[in-house]
């Protein structure tokens, strides 16, 4: 697609972030109830349940610094949701895993997010949703290769 230089319509940019700041609103909502923020919400959900995530390979994954991804996942620790274990294959990694409190707070959340998706897309009908859907996953897949397919969140 080319830009035609078309001033009277707002960009797909500036759209773009306006829907992102009222996804992340209504997320911030909805998770308040669990204490947890829209980007906790994501790396526990993208913590795999059979132990081979690290935070390192989280930080690639979401385009987090591993300074950033150390700390949310510090502040899950402390919330007694994830747990650290060492690597058999390499002592340096500490792969991460749901603790029990975890896993439930985990299916609360996903159940959360899902009531708020459906109230966001309220005004669309089941095909236009699955057409955005599937439009937001390809822009995703250009944006970050093979790793976007990595990135799909419990729903």
């Amino acid at each position: 697609m080319k830009f035609t230089g078309n001033m009277t319509q707002p960009s797909i940019f500036f759209l773009s972030q306006q829907v992102f700041q009222a996804v992340r609103r209504r997320l911030e909502i909805a998770l308040q109830a669990e204490n947890l923020t829209p980007t906790q919400y994501m790396v526990l959900s993208l913590i795999r349940t059979d132990a081979t995530s690290s935070s390192a390979v989280l930080a690639r994954q979401t385009n987090i610094t591993p300074q950033s991804m150390g700390e949310l996942i510090k502040a899950l620790e402390l919330k007694g949701l994830v747990s650290r274990s060492d690597d058999v294959d390499n002592r340096r990694v500490a792969l991460l895993q749901h603790t029990p409190a975890g896993k439930r707070k985990l299916t609360r959340c996903i159940k959360l997010a899902a009531t708020a998706e459906e109230d966001f897309l309220d005004g669309l009908s089941t095909s236009e949703a699955e057409q955005l859907r599937e439009l937001l996953r390809r822009i995703r897949q250009r944006e970050f290769g093979s790793q976007g397919e990595q990135l799909t969140i419990a729903r």
